[in-house]
């Protein structure tokens, strides 16, 4: 029967194999534990030299002293600022845990400073040419890794029914959440393939039956980063990062940041492309992925635009804090309008009949203090409550108070205020609102 096991808080009678064990109850795959152990390795080495052989005597202040430690040798050049955080966030996130103190944390930038994780080079494999020639080489060499876990028949079914991917298996440290990823007919050309080998091999991944994971990944997977270095792509990352800046193309109809020397586009468009491409890559801080596309800060042209709109914007908020006063009510429906200088004069009076005696009524001082309720009141009164009003009168006031709607900058009233007047989604006043949106936008 062997030795109970007291020191080391039971996992261990060595510091390096505690460690280790440690990190393999706390980590959900067998890449994070390899990466994690590598990280550990330098605590142990540590602990070493100061005659420290349990990790009870592990206290905070011998921990600050390695975040010193670990600081030195990045001020040296001997590990990189990213490299020396990663060391001191494992280090003090598996103490912490074995000790059930949260409190036993020290900060990796106190220690080693900030790291810039801001993309400023155009990742490898943005060229198809050269994808392509990779992926037949690896084909050639018989070597297939991008996503072995994968149930290659439950892709194969999803691209051909969605158009799209969901991404589970061994990604992401084993965090089960959705990844739904565009694939087009060259993707769903290379699963099909890649589907039909793993069938005849009696499997439905790309890893072999009779081989472990492990032992895939030292072998093919090594093996096949070779061939991408000779085809001048440095790892398998900088796919991933091609992908990013392809998808942020299509996305926005802008290079992306990396090539474009900044954001070329709105801030709006830009935050709508990086929290779709975060989700579908499976990460979740969008933050994160300036180290795939590049920066958020525009470029030299864009900065002008910002300015611009910056400044669009603000003379919008200024007018709606105006006092609601019959030329404050005409000024803001009037780029609205479009048609005869009667037809304008007749949606003018309209509205004024609409909103004015309505404000005076429930208080309504400033045009900011006009809600969605009370545009629903207000077109209620003019249809719901007239039913001796034709159609055409009533679609008519729904017309004017759409405008007005899209005047005071919240156009998602709309069907609401459909809903109100009693009226269909499809009716003339909607057609001929949508001809006036159309001329805005030019």
């Amino acid at each position: 029967m062997g030795k109970r096991i007291f020191r080391n808080y039971g996992l261990a009678h060595s510091i390096e194999l505690a460690l280790y064990r440690a990190v393999q109850l706390q980590s959900p795959s067998h890449a994070s534990i390899r990466t994690r152990q590598g990280h550990v390795k330098h605590l142990v080495a540590y602990l070493a030299d100061r005659g420290i052989d349990r990790l009870e005597r592990v206290s905070h202040p011998v921990l600050q002293a390695f975040g010193e430690h670990i600081g030195a040798r990045v001020a040296s050049g001997e590990l990189s600022v990213a490299y020396g955080k990663n060391i001191i966030s494992t280090a003090h996130g598996v103490l912490s845990r074995l000790r059930r103190q949260r409190w036993f944390r020290i900060s990796p930038v106190a220690y080693v400073g900030k790291c810039c994780s801001v993309r400023t080079q155009a990742p490898d494999g943005l060229a198809w040419t050269t994808v392509q020639a990779c992926a037949e080489a690896l084909e050639q060499r018989g070597m297939f890794q991008e996503a072995a876990k994968a149930d290659l028949r439950r892709l194969v079914a999803e691209a051909r029914k969605r158009r799209a991917i969901n991404i589970q298996e061994g990604t992401k440290g084993g965090r089960t959440v959705k990844r739904w990823v565009v694939v087009d007919a060259s993707g769903r050309e290379v699963l099909e393939k890649a589907w039909a080998i793993a069938r005849d091999a009696g499997t439905k991944t790309l890893i072999p039956p009779d081989t472990k994971y492990i032992d895939f990944v030292r072998r093919e997977a090594a093996r096949a980063r070779r061939v991408l270095r000779e085809h001048g792509i440095r790892g398998y990352h900088e796919l991933r990062a091609a992908y990013a800046c392809e998808r942020y193309a299509r996305l926005t109809d802008c290079p992306p940041p990396v090539l474009a020397g900044g954001r070329a586009t709105s801030r709006s468009v830009d935050r709508q492309a990086r929290e779709t491409i975060s989700r579908e890559m499976g990460h979740g801080r969008v933050q994160v992925l300036a180290s795939y596309i590049g920066t958020r800060r525009p470029n030299g042209e864009q900065i002008a635009r910002d300015a611009q709109e910056r400044k669009a914007y603000q003379q919008d908020r200024r007018r709606l804090t105006l006092p609601i006063t019959p030329t404050t009510v005409v000024s803001l429906l009037t780029p609205y309008l479009k048609g005869s200088k009667r037809e304008i004069q007749v949606h003018k009076r309209r509205l004024l009949s609409m909103v004015v005696p309505y404000a005076a009524e429930h208080g309504r001082q400033l045009v900011s203090e006009i809600t969605l309720h009370d545009l629903c009141a207000m077109i209620a009164r003019e249809t719901v409550d007239r039913p001796d009003r034709s159609e055409k009168t009533r679609q008519d006031y729904l017309l004017t108070l759409l405008r007005w709607a899209h005047a005071l900058a919240h156009p998602e009233w709309e069907i609401e205020i459909r809903k109100a007047a009693g009226l269909g989604k499809h009716t003339a006043a909607g057609r001929k609102l949508a001809v006036v949106r159309r001329r805005r936008r030019k």
